[in-house]
């Protein structure tokens, strides 16, 4: 029921700033613009856009170094299905798609796979306003104040929270540990708790500064390719700024994020562009123009890498829960039939040997 809420919500939202977006643009200036822009230039965005995949893999496998079934491939065929993911669902449904792609295809608990995405989104987050701050810090302007002290607080906040798994690790926090695991399993049983463990997996997996730096410079990698394909299309409708405003707008654009949406943040990805160029001071209608046909190039790569990626993937995208593996009761095979292991054949000793036969043992596990 939340997550049907989260959505209806979001497409509430979507109608609320397509409209705020509608009443405050000149359109045809923006008309004007579309006829104006140079679309053999633009069309170079769509490779920057699809080539993100590889660096949504990249930096998970840098952060499942450890783990054996995380292969840069499935991890590929994940990032690829949770873009597509986000740009055909509402709400937040597009992260629990994201999820269970890590989950079924680097072989990992769907709560597990959750925690990463949970450490994927605040890295982001890190990332794209440490970007923001630096840019409001070059940029001249009153509102670029505002904006150093918002994206300034928010990049402390995201800090903080990576910071934290690097505390539990520490030995002096294994007390604590233990505390807080007797504290759960007392409270909501040991259900919860095996849960909570699982999650907390996940958060630990960016609990070596090492690995957890890897994943920062390639969550950096990431954002910069797509400021990139941002400033290409700012500089095919001829809007002449810094290279600094792309990662500004993006980083707006993000903030609107954080918000129930619509599918591919409709409406509210509009209108964020929008005010993050009239900071700048571009004219809404040019503005506009930009900000739709960029939009509409991240969609439709999104849905293109989606589709792929889950052709690609195939049935395992189709288990919905995996069961852990259960081992059962060892038997042994004779050449008078199966056997419970340790008995005896009629007429034998305890312990012997039907016709010589040697036992064969065969464990049977739930997959």
């Amino acid at each position: 029921m939340g997550r049907w809420l989260l959505a209806v919500l979001g497409l509430g939202l979507a109608v609320l700033f397509g409209w705020l977006t509608v009443r405050s643009v000149d359109w045809a200036a923006a008309w004007h613009a579309f006829g104006a822009a140079r679309w053999g230039f633009l069309a170079l965005c769509v490779p920057l856009l699809l080539s993100s995949i590889f660096f949504r893999a990249l930096r998970w496998r840098l952060i499942l170094a450890a783990h054996p079934g995380a292969r840069f491939t499935p991890l590929l065929l994940a990032a690829g299905v949770g873009v597509g993911g986000n740009a055909i669902l509402p709400g937040k449904l597009g992260e629990a798609v994201a999820a269970h792609a890590l989950g079924r295809l680097a072989d990992l608990s769907r709560i597990q796979a959750l925690g990463i995405q949970v450490i994927t989104r605040v890295v982001d987050l890190l990332v794209l306003f440490a970007l923001v701050l630096g840019a409001s810090l070059v940029l001249p302007g009153l509102a670029m104040r505002s904006l150093r002290y918002l994206s300034g607080s928010i990049v402390v906040v995201a800090t903080l929270v990576l910071v934290l798994p690097l505390v539990f690790r520490a030995r002096w926090a294994a007390g604590l540990q233990r505390l807080m695991r007797d504290a759960v399993r007392r409270a909501f049983g040991a259900g919860v708790l095996d849960v909570a463990q699982k999650f907390g997996r996940g958060l630990a997996s960016a609990g070596q500064l090492r690995l957890l730096v890897a994943f920062v410079l390639g969550t950096a990698l990431l954002w910069l390719v797509l400021a990139a394909s941002l400033y290409v299309a700012l500089q095919a409708f001829g809007i002449q700024l810094s290279p600094l405003v792309a990662p500004l707008i993006l980083g707006l654009i993000a903030a609107s994020a954080m918000l129930p949406s619509a599918p591919g943040n409709v409406g509210t990805f509009h209108y964020f562009g929008l005010l993050a160029l009239g900071v700048v001071g571009v004219e809404p209608g040019l503005a506009a123009a930009c900000i739709i046909t960029y939009h509409a190039l991240d969609m439709l790569s999104a849905l293109a890498l989606g589709a792929v990626c889950a052709a690609l993937a195939g049935a395992p995208l189709l288990v919905v829960w995996k069961p852990p593996p259960e081992v059962v009761v060892q038997k042994s095979a004779s050449a008078a039939g199966l056997v419970d292991a340790g008995t005896s054949l009629p007429g034998s000793e305890p312990g012997a040997r039907a016709g010589g036969a040697a036992p064969v043992t065969v464990t049977t596990e739930a997959v």
